[in-house]
């Protein structure tokens, strides 16, 4: 009896793991332009297949060469479409801008941005349209308010697909108080 135990724990923890690794991913874009995944179906979404992990035997041996599209890209982006870098330089992580309600960045894209398509930043999860002044290497949102708040951006196909995305930072903005001489009046 208490062989059989022993031999049932190691094909029950193998079916375990089996069943993980043929999870379903779902993608949606939400109204905001923002990509979602979750391994919960959802209206609208369509489902990604995700492949198993892969592992390199032997120090030293390399990993396959990246594929032409990143994992951030969207499933209708055309081959050569994708961009290697989407970063978000300036403002760092945790930065504070005192005494004002306008934040600027700075944002790296690699290779530069193609014909058609776009960048568009994002404020708390909120595309940034009309408050905001967006070019190649940056960008400026006006009528910030005071508080933290996320960041990030993308680069859109001409159909608005997400073709890169940027990590997400966070930042705090602190404006003087109503007593403050420096505030200028009616805000």
């Amino acid at each position: 009896m208490r062989a059989t135990r022993l031999t049932l724990i190691p094909l029950a923890l193998c079916l375990v793991s089996t069943s993980a690794l043929a999870a379903t991913v779902y993608r949606w874009v939400d109204q905001n332009g923002v990509v979602h995944y979750s391994d919960q179906p959802r209206p609208n979404a369509q489902a990604v297949e995700v492949q198993g992990a892969q592992s390199f035997g032997r120090e030293g041996q390399s990993a396959p060469a990246p594929s032409s599209t990143s994992a951030s890209s969207s499933s209708s982006a055309q081959p050569g479409q994708a961009y290697s870098e989407c970063v978000l330089y300036q403002p760092e992580n945790d930065e504070t801008f005192p005494n004002t309600r306008v934040v600027s960045g700075s944002i790296r894209i690699s290779p530069d941005l193609r014909p058609g398509h776009r960048i568009a930043v994002a404020l708390d999860n909120r595309r940034q349209t009309t408050n905001a002044v967006v070019t190649p290497t940056g960008f400026t949102i006006n009528e910030v308010d005071r508080g933290t708040h996320t960041l990030f951006f993308t680069v859109e196909d001409a159909q608005g697909n997400t073709l890169c995305r940027s990590e997400v930072v966070t930042i705090h903005v602190r404006q003087p108080s109503l007593l403050s001489p420096a505030r200028r009046p009616g805000s």
